[in-house]
């Protein structure tokens, strides 16, 4: 088999992990996003660093990423983990076959021993429920986020408050991403104009475990922040079937999906699955996670090719 590995500057970490799989593969083809290459049709599969939609603006993902889709070939992408640890945060990565999100990457068998040693790596001692406050925590994406898929985020948070601050009397935190890659939008000066006395606003920080603070529930379109603050207790509403926890969380804004929590067995599953997605270097290098992903290579299951 011959891979493909597509580099960019997304960071040392992410190069690492790309650059792991040419240990595995004596044929190995290694390029920029930025430069096409014959090269690239004799190539089997790829792996890909950082994420890539059709509409992602063109300064921010080469030509061989829109190769890469076009190809129809599997590939790997790599990015970053579901899994907030502040303490260890280079720890693990994502690898992702055939897309990103939840509904266009093909997902994993579950491996219930693989989630039981990322719980013992997060000190995760207990699955369930815990109430620890009365606070609902909006966690939007980034504000340049292609996983928004064109929506404004100002704008979705701006309805989306417009329809909560009917619904509860619990504190509201609004708890922007620190990754300012473009600046608000004019929805912004409305959203706090108008709401200015319902919410607070935090911009998460690098080094906090922001998903473990007391919250009551959590609501996030596709962020990634869902996936943490499920597992360590806050019950979920996600508003995208791109979440990775959609598939278990309540979508809906009412007060039973602000209480609703998956069963211990759902947890269980669906995490052991996520866990099949995390994947350290030296897990990379050795083979262990190509165990795991080959199977989905080799099938090449198109999910959703018609990326928005």
């Amino acid at each position: 088999m011959k891979v493909g590995i597509v580099t960019n500057n997304s960071g040392s970490i992410y190069l690492d992990a790309a650059l792991a799989f040419s240990k595995l593969f004596s044929n190995c083809f290694v390029t920029s996003e930025n430069e096409l290459s014959s090269e690239l049709d004799s190539c089997d599969c790829f792996v890909v660093v950082g994420n890539y939609f059709k509409n992602y603006k063109v300064y921010r993902a080469g030509p061989v990423k829109r190769y890469v889709f076009e190809s129809g070939k599997p590939f790997i992408v790599v990015t970053g983990s579901l899994i907030n640890d502040s303490k260890n945060p280079t720890k693990y990565i994502r690898l992702n076959v055939n897309g990103f999100t939840n509904n266009f990457g093909v997902m994993p068998p579950s491996d219930p021993d693989r989630l039981a040693s990322i719980k013992q790596h997060l000190n995760l001692n207990q699955l369930g429920k815990h109430v620890r406050g009365d606070k609902i925590i909006i966690a939007p994406n980034a504000l340049a986020s292609p996983m928004m898929f064109g929506k404004d985020v100002d704008h979705w948070l701006y309805l989306l408050l417009d329809e909560l601050v009917n619904i509860t009397d619990r504190p509201i935190q609004l708890r922007y991403h620190r990754k300012k890659v473009i600046e608000h939008s004019k929805w912004y000066n409305k959203l706090i104009d108008r709401f200015r006395n319902h919410i607070h606003i935090y911009v998460d920080q690098k080094s906090d475990n922001g998903p473990l603070e007391d919250a009551y529930s959590v609501i996030t379109y596709n962020s990634t922040y869902s996936v943490m603050s499920l597992l360590s207790g806050s019950s979920n509403v996600t508003r995208h079937e791109g979440n990775f926890v959609y598939d278990i969380t309540k979508h809906e804004l009412d007060e039973d999906s602000f209480d609703y929590y998956p069963s211990c067995d759902e947890i269980d599953y669906h995490f052991g699955r996520l866990a099949n997605l995390e994947w350290s270097i030296d897990e990379i290098e050795d083979g262990t996670a190509w165990k795991v992903l080959a199977p989905m290579v080799e099938e090449n299951i198109q999910i959703n090719r018609e990326w928005l």
